[in-house]
């Protein structure tokens, strides 16, 4: 996953982003894409460009898609 992690953050120093180490949100995004596929954050901007096969949900948008849908799971807003 650090492979991953270093691939991702590459697009990001290009564009101007901090160059010292893996950011910690690479590292995070690289662990959720190979285990989960799909993360909860209130801070998507930063999975969405690196990581677009990555299912990245608000808990907004997680309350609007798992809560209406009546998935047998107790959410509460």
């Amino acid at each position: 996953m650090p492979n991953t992690a270093q691939d991702a953050q590459g697009p990001f120093i290009r564009r101007g982003g901090c160059r010292e180490g893996l950011i910690p949100d690479f590292v995070i995004g690289a662990n959720v894409a190979h285990y989960a596929g799909r993360l909860l954050t209130t801070n998507p901007r930063d999975f969405f460009k690196a990581f677009p096969a990555l299912e990245v949900l608000t808990p907004q948008a997680f309350l609007e898609r798992y809560a209406a849908s009546g998935s047998g799971h107790d959410v509460q807003a």
